[in-house]
């Protein structure tokens, strides 16, 4: 029966297979089975690669180097060595083979590792070159101190990544990266170590080119890697970011205050913050910050808790059945504290 439909038709339900099983962590899907069914589905497949969205998946135990040997060697490639529950980073035996994906550099698509100091160190120099297909950057260090980037990183442009997330791992030169990156739209430099400090005013240059931005996410490790002297005085204009609903901060006030004082963000749904063991500290500018918002403006319920690991304060928006957050401010600090 399946052999009298036409290709067109076999293309249509093939489409239709993609959009059932695809993976949302990462956009893949098995295509691969079907390719093994008949050599007619195979041509049918291959013959559209971008309307299936065929990509090759590079993940824990694939042989890279041999199916790279094996499909057409146009199709973009996925590495993905990210387990989110474990945050398992690879075996010895797989280094390998995310090096042979990284040397396809042009083919690259998505980056998503969870690395130790020294694989950190055998990628960041495979990927000094630029990346043109590169649009999601995804690395996370399972050690404490991991390497700091380079600047040549991706031959130092971005111009095709939309998300970038670091999890632990030091670029101070990342501002000088993200300048040509006009179509970021997330932005994630979470557990920032010391050796990773970035100043407000670095990021507030970034920021006033991202225009697309919708989620931006700054955290530290600690409180000393936030600190800084000699604070500018606030500025009489604001870095507007029109597209921008979703921010996130873990640090001390100070920074915040910096960044807070020198941005506009009209379109913002949620605001998580979080104050890294500081018990007294002066907020205006983010209360201004905050008033310039709608978090604020429409918000019809607060909560406040507090536990062990310090004092949480919420605010929530009304919803069609229950309410959700939309500004939080965490407090971290051992129970003798407070």
């Amino acid at each position: 029966m399946i052999n009298k439909l036409s290709d067109d038709i076999l293309l249509e339900i093939f489409d239709l297979y993609r959009i059932a099983v695809v993976e949302s962590w990462d956009h893949s899907w098995t295509w691969h089975t079907l390719v093994h069914t008949c050599r007619r589905w195979r041509h049918i497949i291959f013959a559209s690669p971008k309307r299936l969205d065929l990509r090759l998946l590079c993940t824990y135990g694939t042989p890279v180097r041999r199916i790279l040997h094996c499909w057409p060697p146009t199709l973009p490639i996925i590495i993905n060595y990210w387990d989110s529950v474990e945050f398992m980073h690879p075996a010895p035996e797989d280094e390998d083979n995310i090096i042979a994906a990284l040397e396809q550099a042009d083919r690259v698509s998505r980056v998503e590792v969870v690395l130790s100091r020294s694989q950190l160190v055998k990628l960041v120099a495979v990927m000094q070159g630029p990346f043109p297909s590169l649009t999601y950057l995804r690395l996370r260090s399972v050690d404490e101190t991991a390497p700091v980037l380079p600047r040549g990183l991706l031959g130092g442009s971005a111009s095709t990544l939309r998300d970038i997330s670091l999890d632990g791992i030091p670029f101070p030169a990342l501002p000088r990266l993200l300048l040509s990156a006009h179509d970021l739209v997330s932005l994630r430099l979470w557990r920032i170590p010391d050796s990773g400090y970035i100043s407000p005013q670095a990021i507030i240059t970034c920021l006033s080119t991202l225009v697309r931005l919708e989620w931006l996410a700054i955290g530290f490790r600690s409180p000393i890697s936030a600190s800084h002297r000699n604070r500018p005085p606030t500025p009489s204009t604001r870095v507007i970011l029109p597209s921008l609903t979703q921010f996130n901060f873990q640090g001390v006030s100070e920074y915040l205050e910096d960044l807070s004082a020198r941005i506009d963000v009209p379109q913002l749904e949620h605001a998580g913050i979080t104050f890294l063991n500081q018990l007294i500290f002066d907020i205006p500018q983010l209360s201004l910050f905050a008033h310039r918002t709608n978090v604020l403006r429409f918000s019809t319920r607060a909560n406040m808790y507090s536990g062990p690991d310090g004092v949480l304060f919420s605010l929530y928006y009304p919803g069609a059945t229950d309410p959700y957050e939309s500004f939080s401010l965490r407090v971290l600090s051992k129970e003798l504290d407070w």
